[in-house]
């Protein structure tokens, strides 16, 4: 990139995106710090617990009915980029993974409401943009961990092990749920020629096949470039262990040590099970 300031109006690349992250955390003006996972074998998938200090700073307000945009500052150093007409790609400050980047609505819609048309087109175009190693998770309300009532998606690597809706796919693309798992989900493979438009109709049918939004209006939904997966929430959170989307598939982030051995003591699964819906 030209300059740290020098935004980029169109588009940004995956390499572009690590050196803008970089410049600020070498600043001291990103929060985030490497880590390894303690790995907690289960059925019927593992979890990966890690510690990330920069969650105990991190804003939070998910309750917040002032319907008052929460982007209206965003810096000109944390702005990646427009997409489309109603969305803009920053870099988010409080970082658990490198690098970790919000796309949120220019204007203020409320999370709860859930993903439209236009969010799916602006988030297939960021995934586009960075290539296949990245996922788009949504936390639909404070129920299903979302932090902020502003409507955004965060952008972040996968991780360095196949999430099990990937490993059934790997079993047989036709498969649309693990039974083993005790929480209610539905995924689906993607094609090669998806488009928004097409995901965005796959991930309605398979929330309304699960009560979501009429019976259960918080959800999660995480999206990569070759599968996706929607799952009610009814929790987000339960005797101090808390999950995102993200953690729904067993990639669990915490604020403290404390907070890592509270996890092992309930059981990743156990969890789980009741954040969502038990079936």
């Amino acid at each position: 990139m030209e300059s740290l300031d020098n935004l980029t109006p169109k588009s940004v690349t995956g390499v572009e995106v690590l050196e803008r992250f970089d410049a600020l955390h070498a600043r001291g003006e990103l929060l985030w710090e490497p880590n390894e996972p303690i790995h907690v074998t289960q059925d019927p998938f593992d979890a990966h617990i890690r510690v990330s200090p920069a969650l105990v700073t991190k804003p939070y307000n998910p309750g917040d009915t002032s319907r008052k945009p929460a982007f209206t500052d965003d810096p000109p150093e944390y702005t990646l980029c427009e997409v489309g007409p109603a969305h803009k790609l920053i870099l988010n400050k409080y970082c658990w993974v490198r690098p970790q980047l919000i796309l949120h609505t220019l204007e203020y819609e409320a999370q709860r409401e859930g993903l439209t048309l236009r969010d799916a087109d602006a988030t297939w175009q960021v995934l586009e943009m960075l290539g296949e190693g990245y996922m788009a998770i949504f936390n639909g309300g404070p129920e299903a961990g979302g932090s902020i009532a502003h409507k955004h998606v965060q952008i972040m690597p996968k991780p360095g092990w196949k999430m099990f809706p990937e490993r059934c796919l790997d079993e047989t693309e036709e498969s649309t749920s693990f039974d083993a798992v005790p929480f209610a989900h539905q995924f689906r493979a993607l094609p090669p020629d998806s488009t928004s438009a097409t995901i965005f109709a796959s991930i309605k049918e398979l929330s309304e096949s699960m009560g979501i939004p009429k019976g259960y209006p918080a959800h999660n939904v995480v999206l990569t470039s070759s599968w996706f997966i929607v799952l009610p929430r009814t929790k987000a959170e339960i005797d101090g262990c808390a999950a995102g989307a993200q953690a729904m598939l067993g990639d669990i982030w915490t604020k403290t040590h404390g907070q890592v051995r509270q996890w092992r003591s309930l059981g990743p699964m156990s969890v789980l099970a009741q954040l969502g819906v038990i079936r």
